[in-house]
């Protein structure tokens, strides 16, 4: 979608899909409108963001949709919202769930990103396969490891991080591997900041 100027503007298209009684899958992407200015791009960068209310229309508690596959762009994902979904999503196998980390136009103020105390909700979902989950602000720490390492359905785990990992922090989580899992992707991405007079935009690394 190439439409979207806010999160709320998705609330229709959700509350769409959640009549969908067979849907099995939703995976949606989200990018600028190609009209917008550079200066125009970064302000939309800072307020296109999907909340837990814009989400909520797919999360009926009264007949649930069989969703097995949900991918959520620029999701500004907590413990809470992940309890919900676990609850309202019964049959999800697959989850992946991205908030781009960005800085907003002429200041250094950083929006965007996930929690890692996120990890620790990921214990309330029964069945999950697959889980991806971009970017981290932080290391996991020992609660969040130890809900990663009781989940006995994962095969396939993305942990995308905003920091650079030290070697100590990923020695624990290798450690903190369910038995099940097949693959594990660690990746690194740094901050989309803006520079110089020009609006040019680079990346760089926090922590």
């Amino acid at each position: 979608l190439a439409h979207v100027e806010r999160g709320s503007d998705l609330r229709r298209l959700l509350g769409a899909a959640a009549h969908c009684s067979s849907l099995h899958t939703v995976a949606l992407h989200v990018e600028p409108p190609k009209s917008l200015s550079l200066k125009e791009t970064a302000l939309w960068r800072g307020r296109c963001r999907l909340r837990s209310e814009d989400v909520a229309p797919l999360l009926r508690l009264q007949n649930p949709l069989p969703l097995r596959h949900l991918s959520l762009p620029r999701f500004a994902a907590s413990e809470r919202a992940l309890r919900a979904m676990a609850k309202a999503l019964p049959h999800l196998r697959s989850l992946a769930l991205e908030n781009a980390r960005e800085t907003l136009p002429g200041t250094d103020q950083q929006v965007g990103g996930l929690d890692a105390g996120i990890l620790a909700a990921l214990r309330s979902f029964e069945g999950l396969e697959r889980v991806s989950l971009a970017p981290l602000t932080a290391p996991p720490n020992d609660a969040s490891l130890e809900s990663v390492a009781n989940m006995r359905s994962l095969r396939y785990l993305e942990l995308g991080f905003c920091i650079e990992l030290g070697e100590a922090h990923v020695a624990r989580t290798l450690a903190s591997l369910p038995p099940g899992l097949q693959e594990l992707c660690l990746t690194w991405t740094p901050t989309l900041v803006e520079g110089g007079k020009d609006g040019e935009y680079f990346w760089t690394q926090e922590g």
